[in-house]
């Protein structure tokens, strides 16, 4: 369903027209993620600082509504040796959550590297938010010979690869206390890949060890302790999401896919409803609430409202 909007105006950029938005769909709190075809520069000072400015941005985008709106600003990646000095910059201005694109990173996340970084977010109590894509300057395929609809038949399963490297890498196991956030990655898939990476500690790490990193929990415990993982109209998923076996009931939160057309905004309750009724404050609302520190409204408190991870 359409809406009117001022002439002119780019609404998921105007915060006065995004929050209208979030109203119409009983949305309280929302966190949003830039668009995932990310420019690549040859010049790398100019880079450095399109970073800089489009954070600023960001920034003051949530400042409108700091309780409402989480717009998480982009780590330079590409530049791992200035994450931890733009991190302390932007989280000193107020973020409550930074996101670090997995496709665009310089090293393996297991990386000794990056610990600075999942260190300083780990003491924050910051979450690192990791959101579905491809790596900077990858145009999309061509709309022929069905590359085109290959390329998004597969596009929540992009950002699988990521899950693992967190874990066997060790960056859970060293930093108890990080909290990683995929998004828009959906969980229909998910209790294969969580399954599947138990089962190479059974089949293989137990043979093959690992010489640099030991992990003391299953990649599942690992999973549920400190990921979450977002959701839109995800018919398997939300079948899953009761069955203990299928992990995902303990890591799912919901978001609408803002302004995206293949989104259930404005109207998101025939998705939400499906979802079990024992669950769906929980995934709708509190996890995220309390993953991401937002202090719920007096009237959430009472069951209303969502709080939901859209772009």
């Amino acid at each position: 369903m359409g809406v009117d909007t001022p002439d002119g105006s780019l609404p998921p950029s105007d915060p006065k027209v995004f929050l209208e938005h979030m109203d119409m769909a009983g949305i309280y709190s929302a966190v949003i993620y830039g668009f995932t075809r990310k420019p690549n520069f040859e010049d790398a000072e100019l880079w450095r600082e399109c970073y800089r400015a489009y954070n600023d941005f960001l920034l003051d985008f949530d400042s409108h509504a700091p309780e409402r709106i989480i717009a998480p600003p982009q780590m330079p990646v590409v530049f791992p040796e200035t994450c931890l000095a733009e991190f302390q910059r932007v989280v000193g201005r107020g973020a409550k959550a930074v996101e670090f694109v997995v496709f665009d990173a310089a090293k393996p996340l297991g990386d000794p590297m990056w610990d600075p970084l999942w260190s300083a977010a780990e003491e924050a109590d910051v979450p690192i938010c990791c959101h579905i894509g491809d790596k900077a300057g990858m145009p999309y395929p061509p709309n022929e010979h069905g590359q085109l609809f290959a390329h998004f038949s597969l596009s929540p399963m992009a950002i699988a690869r990521a899950i693992p490297e967190f874990i066997f890498g060790g960056v859970l196991a060293r930093h108890p206390k990080l909290r990683i956030s995929f998004g828009e990655c959906r969980v229909g898939w998910l209790p294969f890949v969580i399954y599947w990476m138990d089962r190479q500690v059974d089949a293989r790490a137990r043979r093959e060890p690992d010489p640099h990193v030991r992990l003391s929990l299953r990649p599942s415990e690992y999973v549920k302790r400190q990921m979450t993982f977002s959701f839109e109209e995800d018919e398997i998923g939300v079948r899953l999401l009761d069955q203990d076996w299928a992990y995902i009931g303990e890591v799912a939160v919901w978001g609408c896919d803002y302004p995206h057309g293949q989104g259930v905004w404005p109207n998101p309750e025939p998705v939400t409803a499906a979802i079990p009724s024992a669950l769906k404050q929980e995934i709708v609302f509190d996890r995220a609430a309390r993953f991401f520190r937002i202090a719920p409204p007096s009237f959430a408190r009472k069951g209303a409202g969502g709080m939901v991870e859209i772009r």
